[in-house]
Order: structure tokens, then C-alpha cells, then sequence
């Protein structure tokens, strides 16, 4: 059994269901809010690499790796960008 820590970060995926890969990046996003962008960018290439790895040594295919890193990062990158347009100075969210 593999002991869970709480102080580490976790990214819970289904294999094979992009569903859940989409909710972890917008997450991942949602974590590093108010990062600059460059480490953000550096941080999701880094865990988009861990997630299809991951589910490679699952026993998944290259492909079906490969499109739930996909779905991971395209995920994150959206909610990067809607964090950031919130986060800008002069602009207001609506209610």
C-alpha cells in the first residue's frame, strides 16, 4: 500500500476518460494561480510529462497516454488563461 501524504499534490485520473483529465489540469491551473507565466509553463510541461507516463506504466497505450495528457494540458492552458484575464489590474468580474 502506498502511503498518501497530504502535504503533496495529487492528480486523480481515470484512466481513459478525458473527463478527468480535464478536471486535474484546470486544478493544476487553479494551484499555481499567480505564478508567472514562464514557471507555469515550465510546471505543466513537467506534469503533463508525469501524467502520460503514468498512465503508460498503467498499461494504457502510447495514444490513449498521450490524448489524457492532451486533454491535461489544453485543460490547464484554458484555465491559465481565464485566471489570468480575472487577475489582470483594471479588469472586473462580472456577478
Amino acid at each position: 500500500m502506498t502511503e498518501q501524504r497530504d502535504t503533496e499534490p495529487t492528480v486523480w485520473l481515470v484512466p481513459g476518460d478525458k473527463g478527468t483529465a480535464c478536471v486535474a489540469g484546470r486544478d493544476f491551473a487553479r494551484t499555481l494561480a499567480g505564478a508567472p507565466s514562464e514557471l507555469f509553463a515550465l510546471a505543466l510541461a513537467e506534469q503533463s510529462y508525469i501524467v502520460q507516463t503514468s498512465i503508460r506504466r498503467f498499461g494504457l497505450s502510447k495514444r490513449q497516454a498521450r490524448l489524457a495528457a492532451d486533454a491535461f494540458d489544453a485543460a490547464a492552458r484554458s484555465e491559465w488563461h481565464r485566471i489570468s484575464r480575472a487577475m489582470q489590474p483594471g479588469m472586473h468580474g462580472t456577478a
